[in-house]
This record gives structure tokens, C-alpha cells and sequence, in this order.
């Protein structure tokens, strides 16, 4: 990339809840259309006409929180200084949560010098005065009611369209393609429901996950992902047979004939958005069966047999979810005994990949940490870094706490006008009492808030000094350190350790 030129990067999401049900093509048009508007925008901007030209699509993702692949790697690219400008269709493709939505707008942007364009609001920082950003700031609230309110109806549609067995996902399941008369129904895709009854019949003749998933591997049959690559984006991705994606078609109920919904619900938790397991609703003999029911529970009965039952505690070893491998980009895989190893168990699979064949000492990755690290406290680097880091959470923490502020007050206010209203007699006392209590109890939990966030907020300063004290002259390790300072480790293929740290 060539950092002397200006750079601009196309921001462009679609939720799930935005479109007409996950309608399967290509790239949904609102996709595509953002990135015409998008495109002719810069085309036909001076400024902006000869810049090099950066994408990052969310496709699928929700506008009410930040946590989402391409954002966060468009992020990374900024903070690197490799972004001079983002430009969105509109605000509403950037974010629906005002207040997360106007600390970028307002604070990050600025620090990092990244100019802002959103077209479809006539919104560009360069230019912005004060009063576009009042008008900036109350589109973030109204988008942020319209995507909840919108959540809400979307959710109980598809609620009615569970009942009637429809699929709504956003592509067919492996073996199955969309029908063209119906595109809620779906239909047996010969080319790949073949590869389906080929793998049941492995397995009911004891053949475990692993081994056919070599054997396809073997064969060169093309896994679910480069399938689906190649059916609907024409393009190849390389990809293949793991246990995973052999486990997940034996053990799915579609390939009978029946629909399962409702797996799992996104939930709002401290931190974002929490995933959990549901009691799912199965909806029998919706669409044409690929196995017959007798093989499907032959194959799962198997499973059974074969493997023991794991231990519902999960256990963390020093650098589970740490290490990843830079060719194939899977965690590396935990080997446990006297001594423990890492490995990256892809070449189990594909043995023409390129990965980082042998195992890997748990001692050698804990001397080489070590190592860096101390090289970092040497070159007095590390201080710097940490101060930095924590001079930017406690900036954040505290845009949190007047965000908090700004929401108590709110509600102190309404609930001085609902009182205005009783005395009024335009509400009636029980409607009153009701609606009083709502807001004592909201006020309540946002000022209990408050209080924990003030109580960490003074911790900053002794917390920043004392991190670098703490750790300028470590000897061991444990987890609670690896999780302090280390973000992710990448192994090559000739197995050297680059370490990303989170300061």
C-alpha cells in the first residue's frame, strides 16, 4: 500500500434485520448499491477522485453495537495511520448506537485525524460546524429507536415464519439449494447432496470425523465454504474437510426433512452482545429429505458410542485461544501429558498445507515471551506504551460515565414531567404509581452504575504506574498476565512467534 497517498476507506454494513429475509444472491443489492453511491460520491469529488480506494463490507451484522470483523480491521488500519478518510452511505450503515456512534464522530476520529463523510446526510468533518453535529447526534437517537423497535417486529415475523416452516437463513444448507418459485423453500442440490449420503454412509460404517474428512480431503471434494464460494460468489477460497464441518452435517436434522429453529438468541450483556444456547424448535417434514430418518440416528447413535462425554468445566491452559497460525488461521490446538505442547492440527487434515508441523513446547512460547517482553522493559518502550494505553481507557471510562450522567438526568427529567402530568390529572393515579416505579428503578440501576464506574475510574492512575512496577521485572507467568498483555501470538511456517500485544 502506498502510505504517501490519500487514502479513503468505504464503510458499508447490512444487518440481517434490514433486509427482506436473507433474499440469496451474489451480494444483496443494499450491498451493492452503497458501494455504487459510495463509489460515484468519490468519482465525483475533487478531493477525493485520485485516492486509493480501501472496502470494508459487515455483511449480517447489527448497528447497535461495534463489535464487527471488517470494522474492527478498518479500525486497526487507521490507528496504523493507513486511513485518511471513511466514507458511509449514510449513518445508519455506521452505527444505530448514538452514544458509541457519536464518541467516533466527536472524539476517536478527530485524535486520529480521520476525516468523516457521510453522504446521504451531507455530513463531512472537514467542514462540519456545530450544528451539523446537533443534527448528527439526533439521527444517531432515532436510528438507534428505529433499529430496536425494528428488532423487535422482525423478531416476531419470523417467529410466525418458524410455525409455517419456512427457511430463512441467508444461504442453503450443504446439499440443498434455494427453490427459484419459493425462495422461503429449499431443494436437494444434486452435486453436493451426493457428498452428503457419501459421508452418512462413511460414517455408519464406523469411519470416525477425522478420517472422512481426510478421505474428502483426499478425493479433492470441495468443502461446504468453497462451495458456497463458488456457487454464489464464482470465485475460490481455499478451505477444507475438517471435523467440524463433518460433525455438523451428520449431527443436522435439515438433511430428514426438518427444519430447526430458534438454536441459539443474541442477548445484551455486560459487554456487547452475548450469545446463548436455546431449546430449539424443530418443525418436522418441511422440504425433501437427503438421508433416510434410520441412517441419520444409526450415524448419531455412533457418535454416542464412540465418544466419551466431555467434562462440562472447560479448562484454560496458559495460552488456549492465544496462539494462531499464520497459513491456515486456526487456533492452535492444546496436546496435554507431562509436558504440555501446542500444535496446529490442520495438517491432520490436508497434510499439502504449509502449517508449522511439529508440537510446540509450552516452556519455549513462555521463555519467548518472557524474552520480548524484557526486551521492550530494556528499551524503556514498554512504560511509554502502557501510560499511553491507560491514559486512552481512562478517557474512554470517563466518556462512559458522562454518557451515564447524561442518561440519570434524563430520567430524573421525565420523571419530574410524568409527575407535572398526575398533577394535571391527565394520568390517573394507578398509571402514575406504575410508570413512577419504572423510572425509580431505572434511575436506581444506572446510578448503581455510576457508582462502580466512578470507584474503577480512580483506579487509573495507581493502576497504569503500578501495571509497569509489576511487571517490569516478571520472571513467570500466569493466565491473568497473558490476558493483561498479550492480544494474539501467530506461528509461521518455519514456527517463529510474533507476538501482538495489547498496549
Amino acid at each position: 500500500m502506498d502510505k504517501s497517498a490519500y487514502i479513503v476507506a468505504a464503510y458499508i454494513r447490512l444487518s440481517n434485520d434490514d433486509g427482506d429475509f436473507n433474499d440469496i444472491k451474489a451480494e444483496s443489492e443494499s450491498v451493492s448499491n452503497q458501494r455504487t453511491l459510495i463509489k460515484k460520491y468519490i468519482k465525483e469529488n475533487t478531493e477525493l477522485c485520485n485516492s486509493q480506494y480501501l472496502e470494508f463490507i459487515d455483511d449480517g451484522y447489527s448497528g447497535l453495537n461495534f463489535d464487527r470483523p471488517q470494522f474492527k480491521k478498518m479500525m486497526e488500519c487507521a490507528k496504523e495511520g493507513s486511513i485518511d478518510c471513511i466514507v458511509v452511505k449514510d449513518l445508519s450503515r455506521f452505527g444505530r448506537n448514538h452514544i458509541e456512534a457519536g464518541n467516533y464522530l466527536e472524539y476517536i476520529f478527530p485524535f486520529l485525524g480521520i476525516r468523516f463523510i457521510s453522504i446521504n446526510d451531507n455530513f463531512d468533518s472537514k467542514y462540519a460546524e456545530s450544528a451539523a453535529n446537533i443534527e448528527i447526534g439526533f439521527k444517531n437517537i432515532m436510528h438507534e429507536y428505529y433499529s430496536i423497535n425494528m428488532g423487535k417486529n422482525i423478531k416476531a415475523a419470523k417467529e410466525i415464519m418458524h410455525k409455517k416452516g419456512l427457511y430463512m437463513c441467508t444461504y442453503p444448507p450443504y446439499g440443498y439449494k434455494r427453490s427459484k418459485e419459493n425462495k422461503y423453500k429449499i431443494e436437494i442440490d444434486e452435486d453436493s447432496a451426493k457428498i452428503v449420503r457419501k459421508i452418512f454412509n462413511m460414517r455408519i460404517s464406523g469411519m470416525t470425523y477425522t478420517e472422512i474428512a481426510k478421505r474428502l480431503n483426499q478425493e479433492n471434494i470441495p468443502s461446504p465454504k468453497v462451495h458456497l464460494n463458488m456457487k454464489v460468489y464464482n470465485e475460490f477460497k481455499n478451505s477444507f474437510w475438517n471435523l467440524g464441518n463433518v460433525s455438523s452435517i451428520v449431527k443436522n436434522e435439515v438433511y430428514i426433512g426438518n427444519m430447526v429453529y430458534h438454536k441459539s438468541e443474541n442477548i445484551k450483556a455486560a459487554r456487547g452482545i452475548k450469545s446463548v444456547r436455546c431449546t430449539p424448535i424443530v418443525k418436522e417434514n418441511t422440504h425433501e429429505a437427503i438421508i433416510e430418518k434410520e441412517i441419520f440416528y444409526c450415524a448419531n447413535s455412533i457418535r454416542k458410542k464412540s465418544y466419551k462425554k466431555r467434562s462440562s468445566i472447560v479448562k484454560h491452559y496458559l495460552f488456549s485461544g492465544k496462539l494462531k497460525c499464520k497459513v491456515c488461521s486456526h487456533n492452535y490446538a492444546v496436546k496435554t501429558g507431562k509436558t504440555i505442547y501446542y500444535f496446529c492440527k490442520s495438517r491432520r487434515y490436508l497434510s499439502d498445507l504449509e502449517c508449522f508441523e511439529k508440537y510446540i513446547k509450552e516452556d519455549d512460547i513462555i521463555r519467548c515471551v518472557l524474552d520480548e517482553f524484557n526486551k521492550l522493559v530494556e528499551k524503556n518502550e514498554i512504560k511509554r506504551k502502557i501510560l499511553n494505553s491507560a491514559k486512552k481507557n481512562k478517557t474512554d471510562h470517563k466518556k462512559i460515565i458522562t454518557s451515564t450522567e447524561a442518561k440519570v438526568e434524563r430520567l430524573k427529567t421525565k420523571k419530574f414531567d410524568l409527575f407535572e402530568k398526575y398533577a394535571a390529572q391527565t394520568l390517573t393515579s394507578e398509571e402514575y404509581t406504575k410508570r413512577n416505579a419504572e423510572f425509580d428503578e431505572r434511575i436506581q440501576k444506572f446510578e448503581n452504575e455510576l457508582a462502580r464506574l466512578r470507584q474503577d475510574y480512580k483506579k487509573y492512575d495507581h493502576d497504569s504506574s503500578s501495571l509497569f512496577d509489576e511487571y517490569k521485572n516478571i520472571k513467570n507467568i500466569d493466565r491473568e498476565t497473558i490476558d493483561k498483555l498479550i492480544d494474539i501470538i501467530i506461528v509461521d511456517s518455519e514456527g517463529n512467534l510474533e507476538i501482538k500485544w495489547k498496549f
